[in-house]
């Protein structure tokens, strides 16, 4: 006499949780056991999906695009075209227009190195079977029109995390449409030179952009964050490759900056003196691989910034602030040389405030 023990879904689910994300071999093993172990087994195989130059063509063969019992499990689809090889217009984001129906609880999206059409605002629906529940936008290494870049923010109300790394903007002269949302969250900026960098900025300062978080990874420039909105509550910047410093006076709900630099000095100082807002916590300093130091252990390395980071605590003070101002620095220091040397960050500011040494 056979025993047969059915397991909730829930308990499958966490038993499943307990594997290796990319351990796609013993997911598919699962799913051959019985049954009812099918459709949580499908649920993490086909979470995220990426459909890479080399893989499209079986894609195509192998899973049809009214496959909605699997095509619904996809939480973040990836696709990825070689950029280096001429434009195929069949590889574009047109090619998975038969597929996007099925993509019904899609959450992150991400278009990978090649030209998105210029005529997409005039076929939105495509993108209609997620509007409402897409959260998260990459573009990374493509080429797009303003009009086309604006009319995919404008389409995903829930949109709150967009990156946009590499991004050729081609110049059109379709008028770009309105906005219906102002748009939050955070957003990630990433290798613009500047001849893309400047023009964003122009274009991008006529959105409603309420954002909380702005990352910037390439050299930083005052007027992209300025032009992210007065709600900005995180900033990580990188001061490491030249631009320009911005003022901090205008967010007065900032709590946490996060500083690349190769010296915290002289624009440091700047930056960290135009902090006004009383709810500020924590100062985050990121110094290269190369960081090497060795002094007495009362010196202090960077005077300025320390000075900087003191005036900053005494306003947090006077303001009523009822935290204690955290200054952390990260490095590629042992455990025992950070510890040794730990007096030399900031020595005057540990009066006021916590310093710690984290190594990376």
């Amino acid at each position: 006499m056979k025993l047969s023990i059915h397991l909730p879904e829930e308990l499958l689910d966490e038993i499943f949780s307990h594997l290796r994300p990319d351990d796609r071999q013993s997911l598919r093993s699962c799913s051959l056991v019985s049954k009812s172990w099918l459709e949580p087994s499908r649920r993490l195989i086909f979470s995220s999906i990426l459909i890479h130059f080399h893989t499209y063509q079986s894609w195509l063969s192998t899973i049809s695009p009214t496959n909605t019992g699997v095509l619904r499990h996809v939480r973040s689809l990836e696709y990825f075209h070689h950029h280096q090889k001429p434009s195929d217009p069949r590889r574009g984001v047109y090619s998975l227009r038969d597929y996007l129906p099925s993509f019904s609880h899609l959450h992150t999206l991400t278009f990978r190195n090649f030209d998105v059409e210029e005529t997409i605002p005039d076929h939105l629906e495509i993108f209609s079977a997620f509007q409402h529940t897409l959260s998260s936008l990459s573009l990374v290494h493509v080429s797009i029109t303003w009009s086309t870049f604006v009319a995919l923010l404008g389409y995903f109300p829930r949109l709150r995390h967009l990156e946009v790394r590499r991004v050729l903007f081609r110049v059109d002269d379709r008028p770009a449409p309105q906005m219906n949302h102002a748009l939050r969250g955070r957003m990630v900026i990433d290798q613009l030179d500047n001849e893309g960098l400047k023009p964003f900025i122009d274009w991008f300062s006529g959105l409603r952009a309420e954002y909380e978080e702005l990352v910037m990874l390439g050299p930083c420039e005052h007027r992209m964050v300025a032009a992210v909105g007065a709600n900005l509550r995180f900033l990580e910047i990188n001061l490491s490759g030249g631009g320009t410093t911005p003022d901090l006076s205008r967010f007065p709900e900032l709590r946490l900056l996060k500083i690349v630099t190769l010296d915290p000095q002289e624009d440091e100082h700047f930056l960290v003196s135009s902090i006004t807002s009383a709810n500020f916590q924590k100062l985050v300093v990121v110094l290269p691989p190369t960081f090497r130091w060795g002094p007495p252990r009362d010196t202090c390395l960077w005077p300025l910034f320390e000075e900087a980071v003191c005036g900053l605590s005494d306003r947090l003070r006077v303001l009523g602030a009822r935290h204690i101002l955290e200054v952390r620095f990260h490095a590629r220091l042992g455990w025992g040389y950070s510890q040794k040397y730990r007096r030399a960050f900031l020595p005057k500011f540990q009066e006021k405030g916590e310093v710690r040494i984290v190594s990376c």
